[in-house]
């Protein structure tokens, strides 16, 4: 009966248990259920909007569910990168970043694309992004700006900003929607939801309807598209937005024909007979049509007409000075196997809030002449279709083979109105031009050729000085200077004394050595040099003989004025001869200082003598020589052209030298690593010996633990906040480790918490030892004993180390013999000295050795001589890395680190000779006697008394 009532009972546990067991299916079940219902009801609502707002624009179709490709290259041409818009005032607050003007941008992407069963029908994804602002900021109220609200201690330009906590609307509003794109009317049509976030952090949804107008067919006159966006919410609602952008489809050239006419009717823009130009189709059209004339088209820099006058300066009809276009780049030019051409000129100002200036145009590339010409028209800052007053501009261009001093352009052209000299969009000629050194890239098209044309002059002018220096260099053997083939370590920063008002900088940087080209802006090309010298590419020597090198100089001025910064820039294009034996370099520098309109050449000043003299590459000369040089003027003192002499300065850093010292950081590492393992085995060997011998453990000296002790310890506790966050003195330009550091200071500190504990249990062991002790003369009393000679010599030691920082502020050269690493603070010298309390942690052991006059080993050689060679050998590594690696800031070091003791050529030699005194005093007493180390007649009399353990 009994059994019959419980069979019941465990048929309801068991069907308790299977439900259990079921429950995660049961809620996974639901969730995808409620899913796909949510989903569903989505996509009716977004269909019913759809038939609502844009059935009649581009009517729906169905999908074709077995359609596998859901993707067609027609849609590319949708999509586009960058745009303008007006309207949407109400998104976005004006007024909430005084210092970051607006600066509207807005792009669109097409995220996949589906056949219909309508032809000429495809549905579409697409995300469209708008932002009003030229630096976004994200929610919460953090960014990086340079504007009032920067904070001062930030050394960057771009400092982090706390913006005020004002009532804001979104500065980015994203876009996600569904539609569809029709084929025969160039037209699409879609629905979704935008989302923006308010100053409080909340997102704010909005339904949205998008409507592009693509143009039928992409001509010179229709090459852009509009597009509105409206708001289809009631308590929601923003004004609509309208937006312009350039179109990606198919283009049709209508006007070869009257480029062809330009190219005709102009003169070559290179009209030096001695400089070759680039011809022939062979490189027109690279990969997907791109031409790769616009790698060289990049940041050229634009020549005003010396006779213009205001607005007829530029095709802009720009008056106001800051605003006038300086420089023009063409990214995206596009090309044909027949050399037909087409695509944008964008213009940039050296103003910060410049408006948006765009040519747009076609022409043809006349392979025989070597000349690219182009019609262009207008585009306006709404990027707008133009019209026929926007035309009447045309564009030339050549691309120079051949460079010397006083040409060295990629590009070379004008920019010429056909307008009559009475209609206001008319302008005078604008010539530009696309120095070699700007960074452009020519592919593997054409051999680049370089031509030595100044190497007589410069050696009339430097051949004395180089024997000078030669003769200088024998009295100054073993100085290792660049060998004059690394274009790395002959390009160099430096600040200019003399250039104006305000800081002066340049960067320097070489173009040519010998028969080479530098291959950080040229890559893949054949090149070949005429200066009397082989023109056969060969692979990398070292020369130990002067070589010819060609430089190119750009220098800026930076001033501050109110609350704004400018730059006034220019360049200068020299060439000559650097010996790598003493590390000196001479040459002639030429600059323009009149017009190039149609002219390679130009007004050149080529009566500049530059002479730099590079400092030694071994790293034990790097704080104490320096790179310097000069410029002066050739010409004389009342000349119009003759400028005063300016000097240079530079603590450039050779790429070996960059090398060494990130190698440097990972041989610290491991030897930080090494050194605290080596030290906790040392630690337990002690704790091991402590535990067999507990009647000598009375006598291990307390004072002695407790140094050892606090040594672990204080490095953690102000290190401790490196655990968790990382601080900013870390940052240093070698800095490349990046998180990987981090973690192995991580592991450096939990290792120095291991040996800190074991060294603490050591400690608790002799204590309890102690206080087990009993005799007359107890080990406390020596102890204090020890103790009241201990603390004076520390603080006196401490003493010393203050008066001697104090001596270093007042007389900077004299600290050398206290520390490597001179501009310490205070706090760091007493932690420098804590270090070398540290190093003699066994003098109390000596002295307490000597009080108990001891007749056993206290202290197991493993523990006293390894803990020595620990606190030593980072004293041997300083000498080696003073040799071997140029200084840095200390917070760089991993190990021997001169923040936590004294680290020179005097201290490397007296710490480990004094730590290892110490050490051989305690083996001298563990095996003769605790007094065995002073004479007989000073030995005390009376016999060892050993104090007994107390059990229990």
């Amino acid at each position: 009966m009994g059994n019959f009532r419980k069979f019941p009972h465990s048929i309801s546990s068991s069907r308790m248990a299977n439900s259990v067991r079921n429950l995660p299916l049961l809620l996974l079940f639901s969730l995808l259920l409620v899913f796909q219902i949510a989903t569903r009801i989505a996509a009716q609502e977004r269909d019913e909007l759809y038939k609502e707002h844009c059935d009649e624009f581009v009517p729906a179709a169905n999908t074709v569910r077995n359609d596998l490709n859901r993707h067609f290259e027609e849609t590319d041409a949708l999509g586009f990168h960058q745009g303008s818009y007006e309207g949407g005032d109400s998104l976005f607050n004006s007024t909430a970043y005084p210092w970051d003007p607006p600066a509207k941008s807005v792009s669109f992407s097409v995220l996949s694309s589906q056949k219909t069963d309508k032809e000429g029908v495809v549905k579409i994804t697409g995300s469209l992004k708008i932002r009003s602002r030229r630096f976004g900021v994200p929610v919460g109220g953090r960014g990086f700006h340079n504007g009032p609200y920067a904070s001062s201690s930030s050394p960057s330009p771009f400092k982090r900003v706390h913006p005020p906590r004002i009532a804001r609307m979104a500065e980015i509003f994203f876009i996600h929607a569904e539609g569809f794109w029709s084929k025969s009317s160039n037209r699409s049509c879609m629905v979704g939801s935008g989302i923006r976030y308010l100053s409080d952090g909340f997102p704010r949804v909005s339904n949205v309807s998008v409507r592009f107008f693509y143009p039928r067919a992409r001509t010179i006159l229709t090459s852009f598209f509009n597009v509105t966006v409206e708001s289809l919410d009631k308590d929601n609602s923003f004004e609509p937005i309208f937006i312009s952008a350039a179109y990606g489809g198919p283009y049709e050239y209508t006007r070869v024909a009257d480029a062809q006419r330009v190219c005709k009717a102009s003169k070559p823009d290179v009209v030096d007979a001695n400089i070759d130009v680039l011809k022939g189709n062979s490189g027109v059209a690279v990969g997907d049509g791109y031409c790769f004339w616009g790698k060289l088209i990049s940041s050229v820099e634009l020549e005003l007409n010396s006779g213009c006058n205001g607005s007829n300066c530029s095709p802009f009809n720009v008056s106001d000075p800051r605003l006038m276009p300086s420089s023009m780049s063409a990214p995206n030019l596009h090309c044909t196997a027949e050399g037909k051409v087409h695509g944008f000129f964008e213009f940039q100002s050296r103003s910060w809030n410049f408006p948006r200036m765009m040519l747009f145009g076609e022409g043809q590339w006349d392979a025989e002449k070597g000349q690219l010409c182009m019609v262009v028209c207008r585009v306006g800052d709404g990027e707008r279709n133009v019209d026929e007053e926007d035309c009447g501009i045309s564009i030339s261009m050549q691309f120079p083979k051949t460079f010397t001093v006083v040409s060295r352009d990629l590009v070379v052209g004008h920019l010429q109105s056909e307008k009559n000299v009475s209609d206001p969009m008319y302008f005078k000629d604008l010539a530009f031009r696309g120095p070699a050194g700007m960074g452009g890239a020519l592919g593997d098209l054409t051999d680049m050729q370089y031509n030595y044309t100044k190497l007589d002059k410069v050696k009339q002018l430097c051949s004395k000085n180089f024997e000078d220096k030669k003769m200088s260099s024998r009295k100054k053997p073993r100085r290792k200077y660049p060998d004059g083939d690394s274009f790395g370590d002959l390009g160099f920063d430096a600040s200019v004394d003399g250039l104006g008002k305000g800081r002066g900088y340049a960067s320097i940087r070489p173009l040519t050595i010998e028969n080479k080209f530098d291959t950080v802006w040229h890559t893949n090309i054949v090149y070949s040099v005429s200066s009397n010298i082989s023109s056969s590419l060969s692979p990398k020597i070292s020369f130990s003989r002067p070589v010819n090198v060609s430089y190119d100089l750009q220098f800026w001025n930076q001033t501050f004025e109110a609350n704004s910064s400018y730059e006034e820039i220019f360049s200068v294009s020299a060439e000559g001869v650097y010996d790598p034996q003493t590390g000196s370099l001479c040459m002639i520098g030429c600059r323009h200082v009149g017009s190039l309109v149609n002219n390679l050449d130009g007004n050149m000043d080529c009566e500049i003598l530059i002479e730099v003299d590079y400092a030694p590459m071994n790293p034990e000369f790097f704080e104490t020589e320096h790179l310097s040089g000069k410029i002066i003027s050739l010409r004389k003192e009342k000349h119009s052209l003759y400028f005063k002499p300016m000097k240079l300065s530079s603590t450039h850093v050779y790429r070996e030298q960059a090398e060494g010292s990130i190698w440097r950081k990972d041989l610290e590492i491991i030897m930080r690593l090494t050194s605290l393992s080596f030290t906790a085995l040392f630690i337990i060997a002690q704790l091991l010996y402590v535990k067999k011998h507990s009647n000598s453990s009375p006598f291990v000296s307390l004072s002695m633990l407790t140094v050892l002790t606090l040594g672990h310890m204080i490095p953690l506790v102000l290190n401790f906040e490196a655990f968790f966050l990382k601080t900013k003195e870390r940052a240093n330009i070698f800095q490349s480790g990046g998180g990987w550091l981090e973690v192995n200071e991580v592991v450096v500190r939990v290792m120095t918490m291991v040996a800190f504990l074991l060294q603490l249990r050591l400690l608790q062991l002799a204590w309890i030892a102690r206080l087990s002790a009993a005799g007359e003369k107890s080990a406390w009393f020596w102890e204090k004993k020890v103790l009241y000679l201990c603390l004076p010599l520390y603080l006196v030691g401490g003493l010393i180390a203050c008066l001697a920082h104090w001596w270093g502020t007042q007389y900077p050269p004299s600290m050398h013999f206290l520390q490597r690493i001179s501009q310490h603070s205070l706090w760091e010298d007493f932690r420098s000295y804590a270090g070398l309390v540290l190093d003699g942690f066994l003098l109390p052991q000596v002295l307490g050795n000597f009080f108990w006059d001891i007749k056993e080993a206290i202290l197991v050689p493993y523990f006293y001589i390894g803990i020595t060679l620990v606190r030593s050998v980072p004293h041997a590594y300083d000498a080696y890395r003073a040799i071997r690696y140029i200084p840095e800031y200390s917070n760089s070091y991993y190990y021997a680190n001169p923040d936590w003791d004294f680290y020179s050529t005097a201290w490397d030699i007296v710490i480990p000779c004094g730590a290892f005194l110490l050490a051989f005093l305690v083996f001298l007493q563990q095996r003769f006697g605790g007094r065995c180390v002073v004479p007989q007649k000073f030995r005390d009399h009376l016999e060892y008394e050993k104090i007994p353990i107390v059990d229990g």
